[in-house]
């Protein structure tokens, strides 16, 4: 576990890695970037594409707390790495 302030993460049921404020899963899509075209973040071609999937907290004063793609990243598809980079700017930019 990473314990930089914001930076405690844990799973969820369904395989989301699960921050302060955000949560975020990164997995395989089985195909290359000849069904999905480049890397969204590079531009380069991609032999395993991934999807980024990212959502934020919303704290809904009638609702509780929930989770939006409203002010995030949302989902991308690219390398694995390149994702994982987008994820920790993210984090560097709303802490």
């Amino acid at each position: 576990m990473n314990e930089q302030k914001g930076l405690a993460q844990m799973k969820d049921a369904e395989g989301f890695t699960v921050r302060d404020q955000d949560k975020y899963q990164i997995r395989s899509t089985g195909y290359s970037s000849d069904r999905f075209g480049a890397c969204e973040c590079c531009g380069k071609h991609v032999s395993e594409v991934f999807i980024l999937n990212h959502q934020m907290r919303y704290d809904d004063p009638e609702l509780g707390p929930s989770w939006t793609y409203y002010g995030n990243i949302g989902m991308k598809f690219g390398h694995e790495a390149c994702l994982k980079r987008l994820v920790a700017a993210f984090v560097v930019a709303v802490a």
